[in-house]
């Protein structure tokens, strides 16, 4: 392997919105790439909506910015598929980027309030330059959408996304209590304030509640149901169904 194309979540489009596809291409070396020429086929299931369209910039990252006519009045969609054709050095590469087209992007709710209101000493006890938490933010609820999204459950279709608070602010402080920890050379401390957010994290993520448009029709359904005693508490929308692209919307963790 001689490449890498740095993704952290899958490729998430809104409907009917102006977004910039990238292409964060590595070498062996961790080192960003720029590409001499790039285009890149979009195709929604067996329909392509663009066709081997030139970059926007070549990078890095390479990126070509979809026009919000391309998803305009379509409907959500879990088939979506870039296919790039990308010169680098002198040699044709591709690479694919799966991901979703969905009604509504998912939004964080913390800021860095909210987590110096834990720890009002927090940012003096980070490495030299580190002048703000927003990198420990976007690292945990990156982290939280992955593990939603390992268990099915899709972020962007959560109603209720205030229930991901306590432990947007747990993971949050875990990170940045590591980091503090390698800062002051492994410090007791430090190391325990990670381990006991980690698992104030992973206790939230075990107890979540939250309404959930299993439908994908972007509207609150007045029937609400329960899982069974064992599946966890997730709080669905309406009853457990098949999704429109026939994937299982109903049952818990």
């Amino acid at each position: 392997m001689t490449h890498t194309v740095r993704q952290r979540l899958p490729r998430l489009v809104q409907i009917g919105r102006e977004t910039a596809l990238d292409l964060d291409i590595y070498d062996v070396a961790s080192s960003r790439l720029t590409a001499t020429a790039a285009t890149v086929t979009v195709r929604l299931g067996g329909e392509e909506i663009v066709a081997a369209a030139a970059a926007t910039t070549l990078g890095p990252p390479a990126s070509y910015t979809l026009p919000s006519t391309a998803t305009e009045g379509r409907v959500p969609h879990d088939g979506w598929l870039e296919t790039w054709s990308v010169t680098l050095d002198g040699a044709a590469h591709t690479f694919q980027r799966a991901g979703y087209l969905v009604r509504q992007l998912f939004t964080p709710t913390i800021i860095d309030t909210d987590l110096t209101y834990a720890d009002s000493d927090l940012l003096s006890l980070l490495p030299s330059g580190v002048n703000d938490l927003g990198k420990y933010r976007i690292k945990a609820i990156e982290k939280i959408q992955r593990d939603l999204l390992k268990k099915g459950r899709r972020p962007w279709l959560i109603f209720d996304s205030y229930d991901l608070t306590d432990a947007h602010v747990a993971l949050s402080l875990a990170y940045a209590y590591r980091d503090a920890a390698i800062k002051m050379g492994g410090q007791t401390r430090y190391m325990e304030e990670y381990k006991a957010r980690l698992d104030e994290y992973k206790a939230e993520m075990g107890d979540l509640s939250f309404r959930y448009d299993g439908d994908e029709d972007g509207t609150l359904d007045e029937v609400e149901e329960t899982p069974a005693a064992g599946q966890g508490p997730l709080l669905l929308t309406a009853a457990p169904q098949r999704g429109r692209f026939g994937h299982d919307y109903g049952g818990g963790w």
